[in-house]
């Protein structure tokens, strides 16, 4: 894998990478704006030198003006000392310029107007063509930080632009592996857009900051362009509808959350589609009836929530084919009644088989 400088940021990224780590440019797009700058090049060059021509034309207006009003009466005009002496007058026009009758071009407007006209065009293009360019991202770790702000190091300001942090290895704080990630600051506070891509050059993920703080939609993408996670922030906090998706596309969780806390309705499934489980949360808190399911679709688990603790009525587990495992009931949160448990045991005869026997105990039953 041969490695060369994007001719974008400066950056270095692999010949095989699809765009820049640093700056998200493609090749193509790179080309495009090579060529762009190339040929803006070539027309601030064409109006450099028709700015120069109407500067010439307007000294030479100058000069005429002159003529006009100061030697309308045969008089001579000098200019300077004795021996270098500027003659202008209406007899003997050294500088070849018509008389004082303005003669009308062929557009209805006369020389001065033309000039006039002219030039306005000429700084109407000027202004129109101008171009802001997109400001290349700094490294993060070139920024100054001061508290919970970011500096520019050269003029010790809060800094505003693009800045991006690469990511060498996975570890706990960064289960994606290498990448890149470009953040946006306005006054040295994260503001705006953000994104990351991985180290081919695949986007990572999206969001946005509001003064620092995560702050609208979040996307997470797998390496290989599949939806992973997505949601939405709010100062900071994970807030609304989150999905979770499995590699293949399947749908593995869908939660609610408040404020950072779960909040109203889940549901998780296996990596086939089957249902694991569902249940409903208050401000992070389990409340509400609960359902599990072992992966071949079989109930494995019911009952009722309050406050995260198991409440009135009845509890019951279930072995993968659907056999009752074990059942009791709950009143105030406290284990109340029998205790149902049916135990799976060897056979002495023959291992292979396994043989049933029903259990019913006082709730004081060990596990």
């Amino acid at each position: 894998m041969a490695i060369k400088r994007c001719p974008e940021c400066g950056g270095k990224v692999s010949t095989r990478a699809k765009a820049c780590p640093h700056c998200g440019i493609t090749p193509v797009a790179a080309e495009t704006k090579a060529a762009q700058r190339e040929a803006e090049k070539k027309r601030a060059a064409r109006r450099s030198l028709l700015v120069s021509s109407v500067g010439a034309l307007l000294l030479i207006l100058a000069v005429s003006s002159l003529y006009f009003f100061v030697a309308d009466d045969g008089s001579e005009l000098s200019v300077g000392d004795d021996e270098d002496v500027l003659s202008v007058t209406d007899d003997r026009n050294e500088l070849g310029i018509a008389g004082a009758e303005e003669e009308e071009s062929g557009s209805g407007l006369t020389d001065a107007e033309e000039i006039d006209a002219s030039d306005g065009e000429v700084a109407t293009e000027l202004v129109e063509t101008v171009v802001d360019p997109t400001p290349v991202p700094r490294n993060i770790d070139e920024l100054v930080e001061r508290g919970a702000l970011m500096l520019d190091p050269e003029t010790t300001e809060p800094y505003s632009g693009q800045a991006f942090e690469l990511f060498l290895a996975a570890d706990p704080t960064n289960p994606f592996g290498p990448h890149t990630t470009t953040y946006t600051y306005t006054d040295g506070e994260r503001q705006g857009p953000a994104w990351s891509h991985y180290e081919n050059g695949q986007l990572l993920d999206t969001t946005t900051y509001v003064a620092g703080e995560r702050d609208g939609p979040l996307e997470i993408y797998y390496e290989n362009g599949q939806l992973q996670v997505r949601g939405s922030y709010t100062a900071g906090e994970q807030d609304g509808l989150f999905e979770i998706y499995w590699e293949n596309g399947q749908l593995q969780e869908r939660q609610g959350y408040l404020m950072g806390e779960y909040d109203g309705p889940a549901e998780s499934y296996y990596e086939n589609g089957q249902l694991v489980g569902r249940a409903s949360y208050v401000m992070g808190k389990r409340d509400g009836p609960f359902e599990l399911y072992h992966e071949n679709g079989q109930l494995r688990e019911r009952g009722t929530y309050e406050a995260d603790e198991i409440d009135d009525g009845p509890h019951e587990v279930y072995y993968e084919n659907g056999q009752l495992q074990e059942k009791r009931s709950y009143t105030a949160g406290e284990a109340d009644g029998p205790w149902e448990r049916l135990l799976r045991e060897r056979s002495v005869k023959d291992e292979a088989h396994l043989q049933w026997r029903v259990l019913i105990s006082s709730s004081s039953f060990l596990h």
